[in-house]
């Protein structure tokens, strides 16, 4: 009888340890990073993650999303004022972006 309550007792640890170790552990924003500064020149940044996606949108505090544009070579871009995304055919784990030069409002 004890040798039956010990077994039953470390099979629910191990339950219990593999539900902790598998609920830690939770990708966030497919691992890309949280927040891109760009400097005022602009530029381009690619940023790498861990899971791949599919798709880019650009989408402003209000909900307006940005337009679909196309390249030359039939690239696809999400572009919002001056944030251009590139987004790939299929699953991709870089997001290229461009930024265009942040002039200063005169007047």
């Amino acid at each position: 009888m004890a040798n039956k309550t010990i077994k039953n007792c470390t099979l629910f640890l191990l339950c219990c340890l593999s539900f902790l170790c598998t609920s830690c552990f939770s990708e966030v924003d497919l691992g890309f990073p949280d927040r891109i500064t760009f400097p005022k020149e602009g530029g381009e940044i690619v940023a790498a993650g861990n899971e791949p996606f599919s798709h880019a949108v650009i989408q402003d505090y209000k909900g307006n999303n940005g337009d679909l544009e196309f390249d030359k070579d039939s690239t696809k871009y999400n572009v919002y004022d001056w944030l251009k995304v590139e987004n790939g055919d299929s699953f991709m784990e870089e997001l290229k972006m461009y930024a265009a030069q942040i002039l200063p409002v005169i007047g």
